[in-house]
C-alpha cells in the first residue's frame, strides 16, 4: 500500500510540475520529497530536464539546486562546474541564508568529489563566513554537514586536533537542529582522531558512552558495532581481557559477519586485531591463521601490510629464523609501497594547492 501511494505521489508531482509554468514549476512538495526520497525526486527532476529550459529564472535555479542536492545525497556525478557556479551565483545574489548555505556547500562537495580539497575548503569556509540570521532562520543540520566536511579534510591531512574541533562543532549544530542521532554519529567519529593522538582512554570513554546511548534506543547491532575501536584501544593498553570481551560482543551482535564468520568486505583488517589478541594469549597458531586469512583480501594494501606485520611478529615469538627473514622483507616491501602511495597522494594535494593558488591569483587580477 505504501509503495502504491509513493508511486501515486511521484505521478502527481510530474503532473504538477508540467502544469505550473505560470506560477512555480516546482511545487514545495517536491522540495520536501527530495529530503525523504531523493532517488524518486531525482527521477522526477530528470523527467523535467527538457521542460526546465522554459522555466523562469527562479525556477531554473531552484531546479538546479534540487538536482545538485539529490546528486550529492545519492553519490551521483554532479552537473558541470559551470552549472553549479550559475546556481551558486544566483543564490548569492537572490537567496536566503539557507539557500546560499546549501548551494555553497554543494559546490564544496563537488570539489571534494574531484579531489580538490583547497577549493572545497574555501567553499566550506565561505559557508561559515555568512551573516547568520537571528531567530530560527538557520538550518543547523546543514551547518553541521559543513563542519563534518571540514573534519574530513583535516582527517585526510592527518590534522587530528583540527578534526576533533570540527566534529565537536558539527555535533553541537546537530543538537541545535534537533537531530540527536546525527549528533551521536559525530560524537563517535571523534574516536579516530583520538586514537591517532594515542588518547586511548578517550577512545574507550566515547565508545562506552555511544554504546549505552544505542542500547537505550534499542539499537543492539549499532551498540555492538561501535566496540570495534575500543578493541584496538584495549590492545594498545594491554587490557587483553577487556579487548576479548568487546571482541566477543562485536562478533556476536554487530551483524557485520555472515553465517560462516566472515566479516563484511572492506572491514577485513579486523582479522589483524583478532590475530594480535591471540598472540597476547600465546596462541601463535590461531594468530597465524588470522593473519593468513587477511592475506586473502590483498586488494587493499593495508590488509597485506597488516598480514605481513602480524606474521613477522608470530615468527619472531617462536624463533623461526627463515620465516622471520622472509616476512621482514615482505613487510618492508609492502610498507615501502604504502609509503610510495602516500607520497603520490601528497604530490596530488600539492598540485591541487598550486592550482588553487593560481586560481586565486587570477581572481585577484
Amino acid at each position: 500500500m505504501k509503495k502504491v501511494a509513493h508511486c501515486w505521489f511521484v505521478s502527481v508531482l510530474i503532473v504538477l510540475a508540467g502544469c505550473q509554468h505560470n506560477e512555480t514549476a516546482l511545487p514545495d512538495a517536491l522540495v520536501r520529497f527530495a529530503e525523504t526520497s531523493p532517488d524518486s525526486a531525482y527521477s522526477v527532476l530528470q523527467g523535467l530536464r527538457d521542460d526546465a529550459e522554459h522555466f523562469s529564472q527562479e525556477d531554473k535555479m531552484r531546479y538546479g539546486l534540487l538536482r545538485l542536492k539529490c546528486q550529492n545525497t545519492l553519490d551521483f556525478p554532479f552537473d558541470s562546474r559551470d552549472s553549479i557556479r550559475a546556481v551558486v551565483d544566483y543564490y548569492a545574489a537572490h537567496g536566503t541564508y539557507n539557500e546560499i548555505l546549501l548551494s555553497t556547500y554543494l559546490m564544496g562537495r563537488s570539489y571534494m568529489v574531484d579531489g580538490n580539497e583547497p577549493m572545497a575548503m574555501e567553499c566550506f569556509n565561505n559557508c561559515l563566513s555568512l551573516d547568520v540570521p537571528s531567530g530560527d532562520g538557520v538550518d543547523h543540520i546543514q551547518l553541521s554537514k559543513v563542519h563534518s566536511q571540514l573534519a574530513n579534510i583535516y582527517r585526510n591531512q592527518n590534522l587530528a586536533q583540527y578534526e576533533i574541533k570540527e566534529l565537536e562543532l558539527a555535533e553541537r549544530c546537530a543538537q541545535s537542529g534537533g537531530d540527536s542521532l546525527l549528533a551521536l554519529i559525530y560524537h563517535y567519529l571523534k574516536v579516530n582522531p583520538y586514537f591517532k593522538l594515542g588518547l586511548y582512554d578517550s577512545v574507550i570513554h566515547i565508545t562506552d558512552t555511544i554504546r549505552d546511548k544505542y542500547l537505550s534506543m534499542g539499537l543492539k547491532n549499532k551498540a555492538a558495532e561501535v566496540l570495534y575501536m575500543s578493541i584496538d584501544a584495549h590492545l594498545h593498553q594491554g587490557q587483553f581481557a577487556k579487548a576479548k570481551q568487546a571482541m566477543d560482543i562485536f562478533e556476536k551482535e554487530s551483524g557485520v559477519f555472515d553465517s560462516a564468520g566472515n566479516i563484511q568486505r572492506g572491514r577485513e583488517i579486523f582479522y589483524y586485531l583478532k590475530g594480535k589478541l591471540y598472540e597476547a594469549y600465546g596462541k601463535s597458531d590461531s594468530a597465524e591463521f588470522q593473519y593468513r586469512r587477511l592475506l586473502k583480501y590483498d586488494g587493499d594494501i593495508n590488509n597485506v601490510e597488516g598480514a605481513y606485520q602480524g606474521l613477522l611478529s608470530v615468527y619472531r615469538s617462536i624463533g623461526n629464523r627463515d620465516s622471520i627473514g622472509k616476512y621482514a622483507v615482505l613487510y618492508c616491501e609492502t610498507n615501502d609501497s604504502g609509503h610510495a602511495m602516500s607520497v603520490a597522494d601528497e604530490v596530488s594535494k600539492l598540485k591541487a594547492m598550486y592550482d588553487y593558488t593560481e586560481y586565486r591569483q587570477e581572481a585577484e587580477k
